[in-house]
């Protein structure tokens, strides 16, 4: 197996003030760029009645995606203010362009060579579509500071991404929906800035 590549992220931010206290904000995001894979099956001499083969893929992603989130903060007393905010990003389905090739070879004097295309046969296409769908992810975070002297903060971010699912009518392993074996993510950080003299 090989693979190379990546997605890149474009994000135009904006917030508002909805009190003194209150802040509402969004992004909108466009992801963009394609990762390559490769699948290659080769067999001993003593498994000649079966050919090696090989299976690649280009899968080609540019989509708009959102996120949200607010954030509050309480004065207690004079010197101290207590801060809370909350991300939302919610599930999106994404568009993707998948493009495929399947093939048996040979391999004589050191060199490759193509002997039969199993994908995309007659009338087939190697280049088709296919979805994502991307579970929701949440953060929330949590700071006290005494103003103008120092800043704690807590930071926490749980993503579900055991329920990402591709589904991909012409996938490498040779079923419609891809079940990948992705596990949750949980995140969590915690901080402290001085922000003047103690």
């Amino acid at each position: 197996y090989e693979g190379f590549g990546g997605v890149s992220r474009m994000v135009w931010g904006h917030a508002f003030n909805i009190t003194k206290q209150l802040s509402v904000g969004c992004n909108f995001n466009f992801l963009y760029g394609s990762i390559d894979r490769g699948i290659s099956y080769s067999f001993t001499d003593s498994l000649a009645s079966y050919m090696d083969s090989r299976r690649q893929k280009t899968t080609s992603l540019k989509n708009f995606t959102f996120d949200f989130g607010a954030q509050y903060f309480q004065p207690i007393g004079k010197d101290y203010q207590l801060g809370l905010g909350v991300t939302l990003a919610t599930p999106q389905t994404l568009n993707v362009m998948d493009k495929a090739l399947a093939y048996t070879f040979v391999v004589n004097g050191g060199n490759e060579y193509m002997r039969d295309t199993i994908f995309p046969g007659v009338g087939e296409d190697a280049e088709y579509a296919s979805v994502m769908e991307q579970p929701m992810q949440v953060g929330l975070g949590l700071s006290f500071q005494r103003n103008n002297h120092w800043l704690i903060a807590l930071d926490g971010n749980f993503a579900p991404w055991s329920g990402f699912k591709y589904n991909d009518p012409n996938n490498m392993l040779g079923a419609t929906a891809v079940d990948y074996d992705f596990c949750n993510n949980v995140r969590g950080a915690i901080g402290a800035q001085l922000l003047g003299d103690l």
